[in-house]
């Protein structure tokens, strides 16, 4: 019965924490496309302390993200780009889906691939809502957003996929504009 018990705790341990350094592209594919679906999940549940949990797990520390971004609401003499490390990453979810109305998202796993080690993926993230006045919140403008991101993956202790850096390029305009 112990034997029983073992192995099937042991089946248990594999099916939850994958080895990776057997894993294929395919399951490193998997395993992405799972972490998006999550946090696409977290981000319409609007829950910031489920978020910023979830982001501070998959994030690794020292993880930088240099963002583009083309903003049909920003000022002409606005920048147009910022790098983010991963508290100013993480903050980004909480602050900017705060004074939305009637937000959904939807984020998918483009491309992946291996390569000596380095795991690059392909991710769309594409938002929809309206944009309340920051001291009124009424006058609602209806948006779209579409960012492109290349994100670089790591594999901590041969097990735990975490995000390492990504580079990505925003474009927001009013609804019917993208």
């Amino acid at each position: 019965m112990k034997t029983l018990v073992t192995l099937l705790l042991f089946v248990v341990m594999t099916i939850n924490t994958p080895s990776f350094s057997h894993a294929g592209e395919q399951n490193i594919e998997t395993l992405i496309t799972q972490k998006n679906n999550e946090m696409e999940a977290l981000l319409s549940k609007r829950d910031p302390r489920e978020t910023i949990q979830f982001l501070h797990e998959q994030v690794k520390e020292g993880a930088v993200f240099n963002i583009e971004y083309r903003n049909e609401f920003m000022p002409e003499n606005k920048a147009d780009s910022i790098q983010l490390d991963k508290k100013d990453y993480i903050n980004s979810f909480i602050q900017g889906t705060n004074l939305i109305d009637n937000y959904s998202v939807e984020i998918t796993t483009q491309q992946v691939a291996i390569n000596n080690n380095r795991i690059i993926a392909k991710e769309i993230t594409q938002e929809e809502g309206t944009m309340l006045d920051p001291v009124t919140l009424d006058n609602g403008i209806p948006f779209v957003s579409k960012t492109t991101c290349i994100t670089e993956y790591v594999i901590e202790n041969n097990q735990n996929l975490k995000t390492q850096n990504g580079h990505c390029i925003t474009e927001t305009g009013r609804s019917n504009t993208i």
